[in-house]
């Protein structure tokens, strides 16, 4: 369907072309999409993604603009296997909603086009894992996040904890990009140095995700390293105050 939409682009018709992307996100999933896109050349790659990129941040169900920061975390517990993050009941300035996306929508079958529904998600505890915090904002600017706010949107229950490292803002096919980067290269530093998979660190080729951006999200992921082969210790709350329940629920 690529065809369609750089004739649109080609020809001056940026309506069409807009309307004949939202068309072809709707019936495509990430890996078809990184399939047909392998196929083109680069020029026109190139600009296929930045309408791609800017339609997926503005579509979807809930409209837009929808971005996301991607978070790289560790959740302890002394008694539950998992926890649901809900929804941030309260939202930063500029932003009219806010939910969790799964890493693992780039493995789905889900049309992209669909795929930005953000609500609860469940989390195992006592391993590293990557997920989404999703914000719809009121218009076109990112939201601005306090320093606080994404470390009160996991904060543990009382007698657990929660070790966690974000990144920027990002459009949110972006964000979801970055947190699968986080998540691979924290699993792929964890392996002996003589591992053959080591090599495939440097062959992570997001579609949308800049190259800033990727530079960004694989800092982040020293932050959190040192945690990835040690054993969790008796959980207790950093983040919560005490007598404070946290946001999560089993």
């Amino acid at each position: 369907m690529h065809r369609r939409v750089s004739a649109d682009l080609k020809s001056g018709q940026y309506w069409d072309a807009i309307d004949s992307a939202r068309s072809w996100l709707e019936c495509t999933s990430y890996g078809q999409l990184a399939r047909e896109l392998a196929r083109i050349d680069d020029d026109e790659r190139a600009s296929l993604i930045a309408l791609l990129r800017d339609v997926l941040l503005m579509g979807g169900p809930l409209g837009g603009p929808l971005w996301g920061a991607p978070l790289l975390f560790r959740y302890d517990s002394p008694t539950r296997d998992e926890v649901v993050f809900m929804p941030p009941k309260r939202l930063p300035a500029g932003s009219v909603l806010a939910g969790w996306l799964p890493v693992y929508l780039l493995d789905s079958e889900e049309p992209l086009g669909f795929a930005c529904k953000p609500a609860s998600i469940a989390v195992p505890t006592g391993t590293l894992s990557a997920a989404v915090l999703v914000l719809q904002s009121s218009d076109t600017e990112a939201p601005e996040l306090a320093d606080d706010w994404l470390a009160t949107s996991v904060s543990p229950a009382d007698d657990e904890r929660v070790m966690l490292s974000a990144g920027p803002l990002l459009p949110w096919i972006e964000a979801l990009e970055a947190a699968q980067l986080m998540l691979d290269e924290i699993a792929i530093a964890a392996l002996p140095e003589n591992s053959p998979r080591r090599e495939s660190a440097g062959q992570i080729s997001p579609l949308f995700l800049s190259p800033n951006a990727q530079a960004l999200a694989s800092a982040r992921v020293l932050h959190l390293s040192r945690f990835a082969a040690a054993p969790a210790k008796k959980p207790r709350s950093d983040l919560a105050d005490p007598g404070k329940r946290g946001r999560q629920e089993s």
